[in-house]
């Protein structure tokens, strides 16, 4: 069987380089997926300037744009979208970045992969990508493994993540987890 697919998670502004990944793809007939969004954590170094004045709607039409059309000329389009905040209560940029998030979400149906940490911003981040109408199956929570507190989290047993047809495997478990 093997691996058929892999995600790169690279963002755009912290070394994301799509022409390389469509060479390697095309090099080695694996599905590499790349993703739309900006890294809001390590307080927001890599961000491009006209996040800090867009609207989350304006980063928004940028995200939906890249997934319509493709990324920076290549034709690659992405796979999801993927941010990142600083692992404590949510900042009024880390709000924009996941409304934005949720928006293009909507717009596309690509998957929130959101670089997270503890649990705080987590819910926080399923709270407002609820209030954006966007299900919680939509977000995948990324180093969710740094939480101390264990209690109050349901187990996923992990036949549940198992499928039959491996073609479908990767959107079937990203929706899960």
């Amino acid at each position: 069987m093997g691996v058929k697919t892999i995600l790169d998670c690279t963002p755009n502004f912290l070394g994301r380089d799509v022409a390389l990944l469509k060479m390697l793809s095309e090099k080695s007939g694996l599905n590499i997926l790349t993703n739309t969004g900006y890294y809001g954590a390590v307080e927001y170094k890599f961000l491009p300037p006209w996040a800090f004045t867009d609207t989350p709607e304006q980063l928004a039409t940028r995200w939906i744009d890249e997934a319509k059309n493709g990324i920076e000329g290549t034709g690659v389009k992405p796979g999801f979208i993927k941010s990142a905040v600083n692992g404590k209560s949510l900042t009024e940029m880390e709000k924009k970045l996941i409304t934005a998030a949720a928006l293009t979400h909507l717009g596309t149906g690509l998957t929130v992969c959101t670089h997270t940490g503890p649990s705080i911003p987590a819910f926080e981040q399923i709270d407002l990508l609820k209030k954006n109408g966007v299900a919680p199956d939509a977000f995948v929570w990324v180093h969710a493994q740094v939480e101390t507190e264990k209690k109050g989290f349901k187990t996923i047993d992990i036949d549940q993540l198992l499928v039959k047809n491996p073609q479908e495997a990767f959107a079937i478990r990203v929706r899960k987890i």
